[in-house]
């Protein structure tokens, strides 16, 4: 099932979540994301007039360094333990929204794309083997960074990954 959310005629003026139906075309707005029930309401995507981001987290939480050639890249390798960042909500996006660069800083912007992960329901300590139960689906994200206040200026990732439309 894809899962949008956007503004159209036929929403509220705040956007609606919607599923698109199998003629790839129209879209039903649903009550909740990850619930297939519909309501009735559709509309066609050429009716969109704005994208919305995919989802509103309460977090964005990020791995680094999880590839060989990246981490190289970095001059660093693939740590034994994972590097857990976060990102600011403030940095996520719309589709074909533009990414923004800050008046002030960063001088050097470098951009990967990655497989997003939407956990959809609370979770902690989840055992390995129940970990995809949470999983409501995965989109396209950007990862765009501010390498100089990330490496250098700051010494950690929080501001260099969170400046707003990075993500």
């Amino acid at each position: 099932m894809k899962y949008l959310r956007f503004i159209a005629p036929c929403t509220p003026p705040e956007g609606a979540t919607g599923k698109l139906l199998e003629d790839g075309k129209t879209v039903e707005m649903v009550k909740a994301m990850g619930k297939p029930e519909g309501t009735g309401v559709t509309c066609s995507l050429d009716d969109i007039t704005k994208w919305l981001p995919p989802v509103c987290p309460p977090n964005i939480l990020a791995i680094g360094k999880n590839y060989p050639d990246h981490a190289k890249e970095l001059q660093g390798q693939v740590p034994d333990v994972p590097i857990l960042f976060i990102k600011a909500t403030t940095s996520l996006i719309a589709h074909k929204e533009p990414i923004m660069l800050p008046k002030t800083n960063p001088d050097e912007v470098d951009y990967e794309a990655e497989l997003a992960v939407v956990i959809g329901k609370s979770a902690r300590h989840v055992n390995r083997a129940d970990a995809l139960d949470y999983v409501l689906g995965y989109c396209c994200a950007h990862d765009v960074s501010a390498r100089d206040c990330q490496l250098r200026i700051d010494k950690q990732w929080a501001r260099g990954k969170s400046f707003d439309t990075f993500c």
